[in-house]
């Protein structure tokens, strides 16, 4: 992405940048994707949260929502339906972590959006 941004003059350091800012401790992303469309760069977010208790867990993801749809970098966002849950058994990787969820709540989201015309250089 930082090399397409020199190559094309999309802000792509300025995006994660500014994701660095909001993404707080409880919140992972599983995925960053973008893909040049006629009308500009269309992206999508995909991730979780990770609390105590599903109160907490929403609480988190409206902090993070909030900050990043008052960002003037983008337009046209769209949440997709959020999946919350109880984590009831540790798997893969994550399962030998001190990094421990089981027990816990967590929400799965998505959130696909566009870059602002005017910070795309043409």
């Amino acid at each position: 992405l930082l090399k397409c941004s020199e190559e094309k003059r999309t802000p792509w350091l300025r995006v994660l940048q500014y994701l660095s800012l909001i993404v707080p401790d409880e919140m992972v992303f599983h995925s960053l994707k973008a893909e040049r469309m006629e009308e500009g760069w269309q992206l999508s977010i995909k991730g979780e949260v990770v609390a105590s208790d599903s109160f907490t867990v929403q609480a988190v993801f409206n902090r993070f929502y909030s900050q990043f749809t008052s960002s003037s970098l983008f337009s046209h966002i769209e949440l997709m339906p959020l999946n919350i849950s109880r984590v009831k058994k540790e798997e893969g990787i994550i399962a030998h972590t001190p990094y421990k969820k089981e027990g816990k709540s967590k929400t799965e989201f998505e959130i696909r959006f566009q870059l602002r015309e005017e910070m795309v250089g043409r």
